[in-house]
């Protein structure tokens, strides 16, 4: 990835107003789609936070057990911040120090840069599936260390979990 700072855009209107990045050679070199990755939003207004969330609800069925599906109250009362990446192509939350709600949908690519600015606005403590590996990698390439690890427990299994796709992971818990 070219050497671009990263963007924390303060608000989405802005963005709804009629900023464009088709035309816009912001990126030292051109490279358009790793300057749209590194511009986050952060979502403050009921509205910005709806479209965080119809961002995440856009992933792919299979994807979304993995995913608390917290609604929009559900995310106030909890004192939430969430960040979209200006294409609405990825996004996450941050509740109290733990990072929640990270998406990247497909062919986006975006789970290393999000994760790596959810520690800098504060993430710490997380947790997740472990299916073949790959989420306790993502998450440790960035200081994040395995704290607990328990075996699947139907009993407390997400209702939308696709057995068929994932099986029965392990649950792990990680902080840094």
């Amino acid at each position: 990835m070219p050497d671009v700072e990263r963007i924390c855009v303060d608000s989405v209107p802005d963005l709804e107003a009629g900023l464009s990045l088709s035309s816009s050679p912001l990126s030292r070199d051109g490279a358009l789609a790793a300057f749209r990755a590194q511009a986050i939003v952060a979502c403050h207004t009921a509205q910005e936070m709806e479209r965080f969330i119809a961002s995440r609800d856009s992933l792919p069925a299979h994807l979304h057990g993995f995913l608390v599906p917290y609604t929009r109250e559900e995310y106030m009362a909890r004192g939430a911040k969430l960040f979209l990446t200006i294409d609405g192509r990825g996004g996450v939350g941050l509740l109290n120090g733990e990072l929640g709600s990270l998406f990247s949908l497909p062919g986006a690519h975006y789970g290393d840069l999000l994760v790596e600015f959810a520690v800098t606005q504060g993430a710490c403590k997380l947790s997740c599936y472990d299916t073949r590996g790959k989420l306790p990698s993502l998450y440790g390439r960035h200081g994040f260390k395995e704290t607990l690890r328990a075996s699947w427990n139907d009993e407390y299994a997400p209702k939308t979990w696709n057995y068929a796709v994932w099986g029965r992971p392990d649950y792990v818990e990680m902080s840094r």
